[in-house]
């Protein structure tokens, strides 16, 4: 008795493409979570914390960008940034 073995093999073919275009997605996901955890990871300090300035220095350039667009005086620059460094 003689089986058609093309048969199986193209019902195979079928099969296979699908799973294989899967499996390579599942793959691409996978490179794409870990490189971008990798960027979360190098934006913080080896403690975990962020390497973000700190909220006084950006009240700080607040401050300075206001003095340069004259909305506030020197004088009040000066008394609002000595508080700031309080």
């Amino acid at each position: 008795m003689m089986y058609d073995y093309g048969f199986f093999f193209g019902r195979l073919l079928i099969w296979l493409i699908p799973i294989l275009l899967i499996i390579a997605a599942v793959v691409v996901l996978i490179v794409w979570a870990v490189s971008r955890q990798n960027k979360r990871v190098d934006q913080t300090s080896p403690a975990g914390h962020s390497l973000q300035a700190p909220a006084e220095s950006k009240a700080l350039q607040i401050l300075d960008e206001r003095l340069a667009a004259g909305d506030i005086s020197e004088d009040e620059y000066i008394r609002k940034k000595a508080l700031l460094r309080q």
